[in-house]
């Protein structure tokens, strides 16, 4: 079916439960849990986020840390923490 016959056939059942409340909430809650957007696992608070940056700079302070110089050490680096991830 194309978007135009499936958007026919949808109001043409809609007009079936018209006056039934309790249908149409639920028709109502079943598309919004479709297009509800998904949350993207990445975000943080801004919170989340100042407490990383004070954490970050301690690191720094102590000489925590790590230079990177070139792609291959960035690669291997990148790998160490693949492999760290996976097993958690």
């Amino acid at each position: 079916m194309t978007t135009i016959q499936l958007n026919a056939v949808i109001k043409d059942q809609l007009k079936l439960i018209e006056n039934d409340e309790g249908k149409l909430q639920k028709v109502l809650n079943y598309i919004n849990q479709i297009i509800k957007p998904k949350e993207d696992p990445t975000l943080i608070t801004e919170e989340e986020f100042k407490r990383l940056v004070d954490e970050a700079h301690e690191c720094y302070e102590k000489g925590d840390y790590k230079v990177l110089r070139g792609r291959e050490e960035i690669i291997a680096f990148m790998k160490e923490i693949k492999e760290e991830v996976e097993n958690v």
